[in-house]
């Protein structure tokens, strides 16, 4: 296999869901040296923009842009980010789920004697 088909593969690995209200939001755990610069000057608003890589369908452009069509728009980390800015109710629920991902990451590895 080429070795961007096996990190493509990796990533999708590390993804994972969290449904903040009525939408639901793709991240994807961070690595081991990304948690650690989390642990360093990352804000809940910093992860959620770092590590949010897709939303669900019922993202439009109307729940974006009052008065935008209803159809689901298009995932982008700048648009995401912008969207996010205004959002600070999705901050905490997103850092919850990617962190317990990290950890039960961590776990495992434990558990199973590959740390």
């Amino acid at each position: 296999m080429e070795s961007d088909v096996l990190l493509a593969r990796r990533r999708k690995a590390r993804q994972g869901t969290v449904k903040v209200g009525d939408y639901t939001f793709t991240f994807r755990r961070p690595t081991e040296i990304e948690a650690a610069k989390i642990q360093g000057d990352y804000t809940a608003f910093d992860v959620a923009v770092e590590f949010v890589c897709g939303w669900s369908d019922n993202v439009t452009e109307a729940v974006l842009i009052p008065g935008g069509a209803s159809d689901p728009a298009t995932f982008s980390k700048e648009l995401w980010a912008d969207w996010c800015a205004d959002r600070s109710e999705f901050w905490p629920p997103i850092m919850k789920a990617i962190t317990e991902a990290y950890v039960n990451y961590t776990q495992g590895k434990t558990d199973s004697g590959n740390d």
